[in-house]
């Protein structure tokens, strides 16, 4: 099961580079809850993992580089992914405000559609990375087609962040900005394996 492999891979690559991914984390979390530097955070702990996973040693100073490659990429996806879920968000809330049987069957619709949307957006950098010269489109349609054909990956991430952010929350809470690059570590090792599997069957 190739999902557990790239837990265990991630986890690896977390412990040998921990004091990077801290630290990168933490900075991130702070810089990215202003939302105007959030494409660059994101963008640094994308290409971290993508590093780190090929083995590939990442100076402190190879940061600002990391955080401004394939910046156009990141800089339209998160935006897109920001405003969809803001619309959504506003609609649900909408639609609850109204209060009538119709409304609520409305309201959960909504939030149906940004499950929908939110699910594959981990996946759309790591996947865009394998080939940068795709779109943003693209890489969301592949991020689509990936978590369709395997709903346990996302699963899997899910829990794989959800299980420390409890107790991280609890007595560790200014560390919690490592679960976003330990995020980007499991996800780009589950393309990278995934790949790589689907490549011998072929």
């Amino acid at each position: 099961m190739y999902k557990v492999r790239a837990l265990r891979l991630a986890l690896t690559d977390l412990w040998e580079e921990l004091l990077l991914v801290v630290v990168t984390g933490v900075l991130g979390a702070l810089l990215g809850a202003l939302l105007l530097p959030l494409p660059f955070v994101v963008a640094t702990h994308y290409h971290l993992a993508r590093r780190v996973s090929r083995r590939r040693v990442v100076s402190w100073r190879e940061l600002p580089a990391l955080a401004r490659s394939n910046l156009r990429f990141f800089a339209l996806w998160t935006a897109l992914v920001v405003l969809v879920s803001l619309v959504l968000m506003g609609n649900i809330f909408f639609y609850l405000s109204i209060g009538a049987v119709w409304s609520q069957m409305a309201a959960w619709v909504m939030v149906g559609l940004l499950f929908t949307w939110l699910v594959p957006q981990p996946f759309v950098p790591a996947l865009y990375l394998q080939a940068p010269e795709q779109s943003v489109r693209s890489a969301l349609r592949r991020a689509a087609v990936f978590v369709t054909m395997d709903p346990l990956a996302p699963l899997t991430l899910l829990l794989a962040v959800a299980l420390p952010a409890v107790p991280l929350a609890y007595y560790a809470w200014p560390l919690l900005g490592i679960l976003l690059p330990f995020m980007a570590l499991v996800v780009t090792r589950m393309v990278q394996l995934r790949t790589e599997s689907d490549d011998m069957k072929r």
